[in-house]
């Protein structure tokens, strides 16, 4: 290897795998392109703008979610899992 850039490869259902660009960049610059192509312009110009800055309400389930901790503990032959959940107090449960 020469130290350059490896080139990029993807596979396609029932085509197998194939070399889609010489590196990373021209990769990326290819799919931006493609993904461009497939909105309207109105459509693009709604993805450049971005959605809407959060509601208060959003922004405490946001706070709210970070205080959880949670942990698998097992799985059972059955797939029955066994979790344990952390906020201000432990819950254990059985799905």
């Amino acid at each position: 290897m020469d130290g350059g850039e490896s080139a990029v490869f993807e596979s396609y259902y029932k085509q197998g795998i194939k070399k889609t660009a010489d590196g990373f960049e021209e990769w990326l610059r290819k799919k931006c392109v493609a993904a461009r192509k497939r909105y309207k312009k109105k459509e693009w110009q709604a993805i450049e703008i971005g959605p809407p800055p959060f509601s208060d309400q959003e922004k405490i389930i946001i706070e709210s979610r970070c205080k959880f901790r949670w942990r698998i503990i097992g799985i059972s032959e059955m797939a029955v899992s066994s979790s344990k959940f952390t906020t201000a107090r432990t819950i254990s449960f059985h799905t």
